[in-house]
């Protein structure tokens, strides 16, 4: 059994707090930013200023999850949508 936050802008704070685990519903769409928040937390970084720089720059992210009450899911979900039109334009006509 582990201890984890759940809850992305709050993931800093937990990771820092001690919980061993971050139950993320951005780490699929944007791995590179979930991982660069959990290694920056692990690596105690973030310590009195909760990882604010990369916190900072997805606060347009989290004032959507904020005013979409329980919504979180549902602003990942048409992230993932207008992500994958792009990603269809970038592929190659073979990969698709």
């Amino acid at each position: 059994m582990t201890i984890g936050v759940s809850g992305d802008a709050f993931a800093a704070t937990g990771l820092n707090a001690g919980c061993e685990a971050w139950y993320s519903v951005i780490g699929g769409l944007f791995p590179e930013t979930a991982l660069a928040i959990t290694r920056a937390a692990r690596a105690g970084r973030c310590r009195g200023r909760p990882l604010r720089l990369s916190s900072q720059r997805l606060e347009p992210l989290w004032a959507l999850f904020r005013r979409h009450e329980r919504g979180s899911l549902r602003v990942v979900a048409t992230a993932a949508g207008a992500c994958r039109a792009s990603i269809r334009v970038a592929q190659p006509a073979a990969a698709r």
